[in-house]
């Protein structure tokens, strides 16, 4: 995996980067006290969503974790800080949110592995994508490049509910073919 500090390559068992000595303890710093619970597949910290765009967002969250069992499916708009970059947030995500459906929490992929997170910094008009471990790896990086670039330019005009939804749907055909790769390698 990659730190979410320095971005360098690091053993996924690590307690800290050997690159930059980051840690999650120091991660959990910049972000204590904020939301982790994510409700239907949507963490809007920023308020950007009125309930019809959320109802829509979170019916194309399911529609995908209905295709790729085993996978949670996240999306969090955010108004990030000074220290806060989208690389310590998702990885921060990916290890402390509480997927819940419902208002239920949702079980089944435990301590983050099959968890995928776009995250929209609002403000700063970025957007980043974090994988779980079960993941990391699975998606290259030109394939994540794609998936980011699909909704951009909607983000970038304020539009995160179609931003948000063309991301989604290109992170679905990354999917498959990420899968189809998978299949593909285990039959050699």
């Amino acid at each position: 995996m990659k730190c979410p500090h320095c971005l360098e390559k690091i053993h996924d068992s690590a307690d800290d980067c050997p690159h930059c000595g980051s840690t999650l303890t120091r991660i959990n710093a910049l972000y204590q006290g904020s939301n982790t619970n994510i409700e239907n597949g949507i963490l809007d910290i920023a308020g950007v969503l009125n309930h019809a765009s959320r109802k829509q967002l979170h019916k194309a969250i399911q529609s995908q974790m209905k295709q790729f069992v085993g996978i949670n499916l996240a999306i969090s708009l955010i108004s990030l800080k000074n220290d806060q970059t989208l690389e310590t947030y998702g990885f921060w995500l990916i290890n402390k949110a509480v997927f819940h459906h419902n208002g239920s929490p949702q079980s089944g992929v435990e301590e983050g592995q099959g968890r995928v997170i776009i995250i929209v910094d609002v403000e700063n008009k970025q957007v980043g994508i974090s994988y779980g471990y079960l993941l990391d790896g699975c998606i290259r990086e030109k394939e994540n490049f794609n998936i980011l670039s699909a909704g951009h330019a909607s983000l970038l005009e304020g539009d995160m509910l179609q931003g948000s939804l063309l991301i989604i749907s290109s992170l679905k055909a990354h999917l498959i073919k990420a899968v189809a790769r998978s299949k593909k390698g285990h039959k050699k």
